[in-house]
């Protein structure tokens, strides 16, 4: 038994040409900065523990790098800027991963943003607090 297939083209010309066609033309000029990944700041839901009289973490919120999430703060915060900046070179107390640092810092309710240093712990390690946001 013998199978065969003839396809014949009538197109004298190729089916994509055209007179009117112009070569597409990309600009790959890079118009943000690529986001900052060894310093990552998480905005978190702040939970007090009355019994220790400590702070707690009860979700995680938002995740940025240290200059997208400082570019948003309002530049007269300069004590909490300038917090941030000393834990993301290790002079304050932060949270050391495998190739980054991890700082925790709520807002109050007024807009004050808060960096405490009692508050920086391994929040992404504990489940309860990461299954509510699936933020890592």
């Amino acid at each position: 038994m013998v199978v065969g297939v003839i396809i014949h083209s009538n197109f004298s010309k190729p089916l994509f040409e055209s007179e009117n066609l112009e070569e597409p033309t990309f600009d790959l000029e890079l118009t943000t900065e690529p986001e900052e990944t060894d310093c990552i700041v998480y905005t978190v839901k702040r939970d007090i523990y009355s019994q220790r009289n400590s702070y707690g973490v009860k979700e995680i919120l938002d995740a940025k790098g240290r200059n997208w999430f400082l570019a948003s703060v309002d530049q007269s915060q300069k004590n909490f800027i300038k917090d941030v900046n000393d834990a993301c070179l290790g002079k304050n107390k932060n949270v050391k991963s495998e190739n980054s640092f991890q700082i925790y810092v709520y807002q109050k309710d007024n807009g004050q943003w808060i960096y405490a240093r009692d508050m920086q712990y391994g929040w992404t390690r504990v489940p309860e607090v990461v299954n509510k946001t699936g933020r890592r």
